[in-house]
């Protein structure tokens, strides 16, 4: 039963992956609001906030999904559990932008919700992404050097945010690395699936 658990969850592991993937690049490249006033922000926000909820709930579920994969494989190796944090922590982030954004009336507000977000989104992607360095670096052939490799640049940009080393537009910047992590856990996924020894003890 172990086995096929591990599997199903190797699976859907690659499927949330892939439909994360692509919901970030709408999200980031098409409806993510310019850099402008307060007001201008949240008028391009609410603008486009059917399409966004929308994109937004996708989000979610897949997140939570994946981190209810990363829980079932962490007994054959601790270092999914980073990653099941991580991801567990990103849906409050997703609850303050849903439930926030449509209320805000005021700068200090909107400027809280940011201030929020930001913290979340940092703590969450650093958590996960270190429990990736741990897979990657268990791994065999080109999946160890590429997703290790990466893996660790990105806990480097993150750690160096949540520090206050660069600012959140600066994030933003690794944002197509985010996205080569979640190509490479498509592959990953697939791998488990195929042969659960994939998954380290």
């Amino acid at each position: 039963m172990r086995t096929s658990i591990s599997r199903l969850s190797g699976l859907l592991f690659s499927l949330c992956s892939l439909a994360l993937l692509l919901l970030l690049v709408v999200d980031r490249y098409f409806f993510y609001p310019v850099a402008g006033t307060w007001d201008e922000e949240l008028a391009r926000l609410i603008k486009n906030w059917d399409v966004l909820a929308f994109i937004w709930v996708g989000e979610l579920l897949a997140i939570v999904m994946i981190a209810w994969c990363a829980l079932n494989l962490a007994k054959r190796n601790r270092f999914w559990n980073l990653v099941a944090i991580g991801h567990l922590l990103m849906p409050v982030e997703y609850v303050l932008m849903l439930g926030g954004y449509p209320v805000v009336r005021s700068e200090e507000l909107y400027q809280l919700i940011n201030r929020m977000v930001v913290v979340l989104f940092l703590a969450a992607n650093l958590l996960w992404i270190v429990g990736m360095v741990g897979l990657y670096a268990f791994e065999e052939g080109w999946v160890n050097y590429v997703g290790t490799a990466v893996a660790v640049i990105m806990g480097g940009l993150f750690l160096f945010a949540f520090s206050g080393g660069v600012t959140m537009e600066g994030v933003l910047l690794a944002g197509p690395l985010t996205l080569v992590v979640y190509l490479l856990n498509v592959v990953y996924g697939i791998r488990i699936y195929l042969n659960p020894q994939y998954v380290r003890r």
